[in-house]
């Protein structure tokens, strides 16, 4: 399954401060998901990569000197990085005289991409999003007749 979508979120700002139709600061105008699961030997396997246009950021133009003391130097509209991220599950359920039980292994951004989620040009600050992460657990669902 190949989901996408493409939305604008804006804004239009005072009018007395200069600001005139601009993009939200969560606009992230294209998303794209690729699916795929399969069923094999009773497990289940399925993979997802996730591509999102980066959120709209003022930044400082690289190079600009910065006076603390002195006036704030412009700041240009610029959107971050490309966020991506590739995950893989596996998972199996049993049934069993009482219900079911299911065993899943969850690996959440397994490229250790890291996605820049915030910055600050100024103090010169990039904030990253969640490193690789891998989830297992049991789970038993009751069945109540």
């Amino acid at each position: 399954m190949i989901p996408f979508s493409w939305s604008r979120s804006k804004r239009k700002y005072d009018p007395a401060l200069g600001g005139g139709w601009e993009p939200y600061g969560l606009d992230q105008p294209l998303r794209l998901n690729l699916l795929f699961a399969t069923t094999a030997y009773k497990w289940n396997f399925g993979a997802r990569l996730t591509m999102v246009s980066g959120n709209p950021a003022h930044l400082i133009a690289a190079g600009t000197p910065y006076d603390p003391g002195g006036e704030e130097p412009p700041k240009t509209l610029q959107r971050l990085p490309l966020f991506w991220q590739f995950d893989v599950r596996v998972d199996r359920t049993w049934p069993v005289s009482w219900g079911n039980s299911m065993l899943f292994f969850d690996l959440q951004n397994i490229t250790n991409h890291r996605n820049v989620e915030a910055r600050d040009s100024v103090l010169d600050f990039v904030s990253y999003g969640k490193p690789y992460l891998a989830n297992a657990a049991y789970k038993t669902a009751l069945t109540i007749a």
